[in-house]
């Protein structure tokens, strides 16, 4: 498994990212490492203030960028269906799930200037990237594709 830092050798500091590069790719399938617990071609990205999950609707297009171009969001954060039917060991998403419409392995950007804190495989995740943006605010994106 390659878990290395996507983000570019160019710069000083080799796991610093900023807004817009590109940090994977979308669509971890079951069957491969990036899946982890995923039922299809995704991105899990999920936003934490100060360690807990919160609504990433909040943060995105506002502080945060989107971080795939074009996309669908194929389920939303909290309780949905698919949480209230006993999919997260009794919790809600803490996320949202995001497809492409430009197709399989689109690419996935940083939705902010960070450091990546966390770049490899990960439980229910699969291939997980974390960026800690400062301030208290993280962003993980789960289900790449292994490189």
């Amino acid at each position: 498994m390659n878990t290395k830092v996507v983000a570019s050798k160019k710069k000083k500091n080799n796991n610093y990212t900023v807004r817009g590069e590109v940090i994977g790719r979308e669509g971890g399938v079951p069957g491969t490492c990036g899946a982890g617990f995923s039922t299809g071609a995704h991105l899990h990205f999920e936003v934490r203030r100060n360690g807990a999950t919160v609504n990433p609707r909040d943060y995105l297009g506002t502080t945060l960028s989107w971080p795939m171009a074009h996309v669908r969001v194929s389920q939303e954060f909290g309780w949905t269906d698919y949480a209230q039917a006993g999919a997260y060991n009794g919790g809600p998403h803490t996320g949202i799930d995001l497809v492409s419409t430009d197709g399989y392995g689109a690419s996935v950007h940083a939705t902010g200037t960070g450091l990546i804190i966390f770049n490899g495989i990960s439980g229910g995740y699969g291939h997980l990237v974390i960026i800690d943006h400062g301030g208290g605010l993280r962003t993980y994106y789960g289900h790449l594709i292994c490189s």
